[in-house]
């Protein structure tokens, strides 16, 4: 460090000293670039990719249909009650189904039926499906018959159903029955087979609510109520939530902080002739502090653009929520940042006037 006057240093003359410092080598910023660099890159990949497959995990379960939970009581279940679950904060979709009391019978395939369903009108969305005011096909039914959204279904009969939408239902583990199906919507003032809802996280308040859709006038008569899922493949309830806080790289931002804050520390330790040699000659340990913390500036700039650029990649490259993956990402950031900056500060203030001479004979 070059000392030009004994006392308090200004701010042109910390950030002078800092990019002489800087450009020369003394600070050793280029290492600690390079050590920042990958530190901070490699653990920000890591837990960004760590959030990202913990996301990826929710939308296969919830995807899949298992997070849609029903209670089946044959004629037991009122219409208009499950639908009104759909009010409830929390509850993203809620209908009632039952099986219609014939099938279809396409005009365009004589001598073959389409199962068929009636739904109340909120049901739909529970199919991703958006036909409350119209019969929706599965997408196997849909392309069998070469119809889509828009057109109309004529029936054997003479009838005609308007197609209000069309839905997907693999062969992943749910439920069959809909896999090849029409769901009709119907009056909710009335008996039904089935009530679905879905809430999102998860909440044990659903299992109340679906049990609250039975008629108890009608439940004596019929079979015990059943509480299950759409897809019980994937478990009952979705425990990724405790996996990704459970995941190995949730302490990466903590890694990043101890790593950077040692790093930078050697560094700063490794030039206490010079530092020592400046506190000797009137520099306060303040503007010392100042210098350091202005050299780390320096190279922090270039570590956190090169740790947003990849958290930035891995946050679009997610299906959903790439705020998530960003913001795990910038955790690890900040970890390095605050880091370097103690260690910077730690060190600095370690430097002792009267420690030139020890300094000297421990080169």
């Amino acid at each position: 460090m070059r000392v030009n006057t004994v006392g308090r240093m200004r701010l042109a003359a910390i950030l002078s000293e800092a990019w002489r410092n800087s450009r020369s080598g003394a600070s050793h910023g280029v290492l600690l670039w390079l050590v920042l660099s990958f530190l901070t890159i490699g653990l920000t990949t890591a837990d960004a990719l760590a959030t990202r497959a913990a996301v990826e995990e929710a939308l296969d379960y919830r995807a899949a249909g298992a997070a849609i939970a029903t209670i089946e009581a044959v004629g037991a279940i009122d219409g208009t009650s499950c639908d009104a679950i759909a009010s409830v904060d929390g509850v993203a979709a809620a209908g009632a189904l039952r099986p219609a009391a014939g099938p279809l019978l396409p005009s365009a395939t004589p001598g073959s039926s389409l199962p068929a369903y009636e739904a109340t009108p909120a049901f739909t969305r529970l199919l991703g499906s958006s036909g409350a005011h119209g019969a929706v096909l599965s997408r196997v039914a849909a392309d069998r018959l070469g119809l889509r959204t828009g057109d109309v279904l004529t029936l054997s009969s003479g009838a005609a159903l308007t197609i209000a939408g069309v839905y997907e239902w693999p062969e992943d583990g749910r439920r069959p029955g809909l896999g090849y199906a029409a769901v009709v919507p119907a009056l909710a003032n009335g008996a039904f087979d089935e009530c679905w809802a879905t809430t999102w996280p998860q909440s044990a308040q659903l299992v109340t609510l679906l049990r609250s859709t039975a008629m108890p006038s009608s439940a004596e008569s019929a079979s015990a109520p059943v509480l299950s899922t759409v897809n019980s493949t994937f478990g009952a309830e979705f425990h990724g939530g405790d996996r990704h806080l459970s995941r190995p790289t949730r302490f990466a931002p903590l890694a990043a902080l101890v790593a950077a804050a040692f790093s930078v520390a050697i560094a700063v330790r490794s030039r206490r002739l010079a530092l020592s040699s400046a506190r000797h000659h009137g520099v306060r340990r303040a503007d010392v502090m100042a210098v350091v913390g202005a050299e780390t500036a320096w190279v922090m700039v270039p570590v956190a653009i090169a740790a947003v650029a990849a958290a930035t990649l891995v946050g679009a490259s997610a299906p959903a929520d790439g705020g998530a993956v960003f913001e795990a990402g910038l955790r690890v950031l900040a970890g390095t940042s605050t880091g370097a900056f103690l260690g910077a500060a730690v060190a600095a203030a370690s430097i002792r006037a009267n420690g030139l001479l020890s300094a000297f004979t421990e080169r």
